[in-house]
């Protein structure tokens, strides 16, 4: 479990993450920077997750900018699927899973304690990581953009959210 806490104050923001101890635990004992696999894959994700949300809201307030919660899980599953990537990249040469896209976003199931919102905001942002996270492994493998892959994920971040949206929407 992860949770992101943020209390905004006269001065600003004061925020918190919270990992929960089995998954420090298990990341600690399954080390997925010496080799990431279906065994330790979730419990990255949910630290990557984490990260992600705390990283983006600085990033954000900094810029001045206001972000949605959904803003916030789309790009975190975008951020998984590129640490991922990543990291199977440097423990195999470059080489990427085929079904990297279907560990990450296919067949995934969210608790049944989250509102209708709650399970249609992380739907959504599943759906659109998903599309957009595919679209970059397509080139990468089959073309070796990994260059390129990178101008457009560092052009992505800096996107307002219904731009990150109209994006994912034209891409083929």
């Amino acid at each position: 479990m992860e949770s992101l806490f943020i209390r905004e104050t006269a001065d600003g923001l004061d925020l918190s993450l919270y990992l929960d101890i089995t998954t420090l635990q298990q990341l600690k004992n399954d080390n997925p920077f010496i080799c990431l696999h279906q065994g330790n894959l979730t419990a990255f994700c949910l630290a990557v997750e984490g990260i992600s949300h705390f990283v983006y809201l600085i990033w954000s307030a900094i810029h001045q900018r206001t972000v949605s919660q959904l803003e916030l899980e789309l790009q975190a599953e975008v951020d998984k699927y590129i640490l991922c990537a990543s990291i199977f990249a440097s423990q195999t040469n470059g080489t990427l899973p085929d079904n990297l896209c279907e560990l990450l976003f296919a067949g995934i199931s969210f608790s049944q304690n989250l509102t209708v919102e709650q399970q249609r905001r992380y739907q959504l942002a599943n759906q659109y990581a998903g599309q957009y996270c595919h679209n970059l492994h397509f080139r990468m493998i089959n073309y070796g953009e990994s260059h390129l892959v990178t101008k457009e994920i560092r052009r992505f971040y800096r996107l307002w959210h219904e731009h990150k949206v109209k994006r994912i929407d034209a891409m083929p």
